[in-house]
């Protein structure tokens, strides 16, 4: 059964003559090193290649592996690009097999699957209720999840932690920030496993996350709490959203970022557990886990590639003919190695442009090396990764925009980790590591360590709110965006170094540091604004570990 209609209501045109071949995206050399890889397929294929995700059949797009090539489909001046995935012809007519990664692509009305100005509307949106955390407060909480996860962690033998640590505290930590109750964050939590499955409940469950998202927004417009759901619609209710829109914006705000952080996560503590310099000056203090995820990111960046792009209308790029309705596929982590990729070339269409801010905790892409006392990173190699910690966030109007969030969850579940864990070391050797298939993110099916001891974790009592409880009257005025007329202008090297521990976004002074660990700044101390206190991690998260 095929669509006979494209999205804007016309029939689809005939299909141009594909590529004779298509190039395999999976397989032992793809998931063992996949920057090689597409290290090899650029220089086979060229910029752009025609690939197959899965095996089976079917899944199929346009690998985007050339920088210019990649800032043309990411800032999309042409407008020939969307990110509405009922464009995409195959899926319409019905050619991709299941996959996990289909229900991330599934049509909604959220900032992620929009353009233009519907897209400035959705994304501003997330990004001033983004504004609202509270750094120190919102860095205490994070805290407190991830020592409740080391807390759960069995206590001999190999522990591994991707599974048991990285896998679900940046989801613990978004449910905790919306809001949601712990019954809501168990069927949320066994739903995800059931997508991630990708088998034939797949598609109930995200149907019941759905279900879940819609109770949450009918729960929040009857009582607002100090939480970012019922921010979110504070920040939009002179827009008159209807439930569907907020539900779906709820759904971007939980599910974005999840599988990044905890790539992020897994990508550090790999770097301070086989980079024996590296370990040694973060444990002396003269080079912080900020700095170390900086140089991680740069070096095996946690995204791989975005699948959200699809075109409007025949056009050509890096040589290749594009079908109306096929997907091209951005390689974020393939940073071109030539000399094509540096120099005049690499600025691209926009690239001198400043992703939108995203409130207080937003930090611009960390530089490589960063920090008064990391060495700048030499030669080609260095660049490289600069080049690669840049395009991690993305690039264009679709660029990350909770950056210093994500830094902040990564920053934290690492110290806490080195913190607790003293002595941490693989239980493996890295070799010896196994990884899952890299298509969105990189991480391995376990990571094992073991530890000569664990230092228990002080008892701070419940975290200090991380928001103010929502005006009820009237909208929240706008942040102030770091990047605003007037502002002081930012160079190169500012606009791409890490936020220091306790900044996390423009305006450093306006927050105070977090005091000692389990020690919350004094904000909100004296007051329960409508947060849900007691809020514990574990119920969900044995949830989560067994799949329900």
């Amino acid at each position: 059964m095929t669509s006979p209609l494209a999205p804007n209501g016309t029939p689809w045109p005939p299909r141009a003559a594909g590529p004779a071949s298509y190039v395999p995206l999976y397989g032992p050399d793809f998931e063992r090193d996949p920057l090689r890889y597409y290290q090899g397929l650029r220089e086979k294929y060229g910029p752009v290649v025609p690939v197959e995700v899965d095996e089976r059949g079917g899944f199929r797009g346009w690998l985007v592996l050339g920088h210019r090539e990649q800032l043309s489909v990411l800032h999309n001046e042409s407008g020939l690009w969307t990110h509405d995935s009922r464009w995409w012809r195959d899926l319409a007519e019905r050619r991709v097999p299941s996959h996990p990664i289909l229900p991330q692509l599934e049509p909604g009305r959220h900032a992620l699957t929009s353009d233009g100005a519907e897209h400035a509307r959705l994304r501003g949106a997330v990004s001033q209720t983004l504004a609202q955390l509270r750094p120190p407060a919102t860095r205490a909480y994070i805290d407190h999840l991830a020592d409740q996860l080391i807390d759960a962690l069995p206590s001999f033998g190999p522990v591994d932690i991707f599974s048991g640590y990285a896998a679900p505290l940046p989801l613990l930590v978004m449910m905790g920030l919306l809001g949601m109750s712990e019954p809501h964050a168990a069927l949320v939590s066994h739903a995800i496993h059931q997508i991630n499955q990708a088998g034939p409940e797949s598609e109930a469950a995200s149907r019941q996350v759905d279900k879940v998202m819609r109770e949450m927004i009918a729960e929040k417009r009857r009582a607002p709490a100090a939480d970012l759901t019922s921010w979110l619609i504070a920040c939009t209710r002179m827009a008159h959203p209807d439930e569907d829109e907020l539900a779906d914006q709820t759904r971007l705000l939980l599910f974005s970022g999840l599988g990044a952080s905890s790539a992020w996560i897994v990508s550090t503590v790999l770097k301070l557990l086989t980079d024996e310099e590296a370990m040694r000056e973060t444990a002396a203090g003269r080079r912080s886990v900020a700095e170390v995820a900086s140089q991680a990111l740069g070096e095996q960046p946690p995204v791989q590639n975005t699948f959200y792009h699809w075109a409007q209308g025949p056009m050509q790029l890096g040589g290749r003919e594009i079908g109306t309705g096929d997907m091209a596929i951005v390689s974020l982590a393939a940073v071109d190695p030539s000399g094509e990729g540096f120099g005049g070339p690499f600025a691209g269409p926009g690239a001198d442009r400043p992703p939108a801010p995203g409130g207080p905790f937003e930090a611009a892409p960390p530089r490589e090396g960063a920090g008064p006392e990391a060495p700048a990173a030499p030669g080609a190699a260095g660049e490289l990764r600069v080049q690669r910690a840049r395009m991690a966030w993305g690039a264009g109007p679709h660029a990350c925009p909770a950056r210093g969030l994500g830094l902040a969850i990564v920053d934290s579940a690492v110290s806490r980790l080195l913190h607790r864990l003293p002595g941490m070391h693989l239980a493996v050797e890295e070799n010896e590591l196994a990884w899952l298939p890299p298509h969105v993110v990189r991480v391995p099916a376990e990571l094992p360590v073991l530890a000569r001891s664990r230092r228990p974790a002080a008892d701070p009592g419940e975290p200090a709110p991380f928001v103010d409880l929502p005006p009820s009257d009237h909208p929240p005025a706008p942040a102030v965006a770091p990047f605003a007329p007037g502002a002081a202008p930012v160079g190169p090297a500012e606009a791409h170094a890490p936020a220091p521990v306790g900044e996390f976004g423009p305006g450093a002074g306006e927050f105070a540091a977090p005091g000692p660990q389990g020690e919350p700044g004094a904000e909100g101390e004296a007051q329960d604004n409508g947060q849900r206190r007691g809020w514990r991690a574990l119920p969900t998260w044995f949830f989560f570990r067994r799949g329900g």
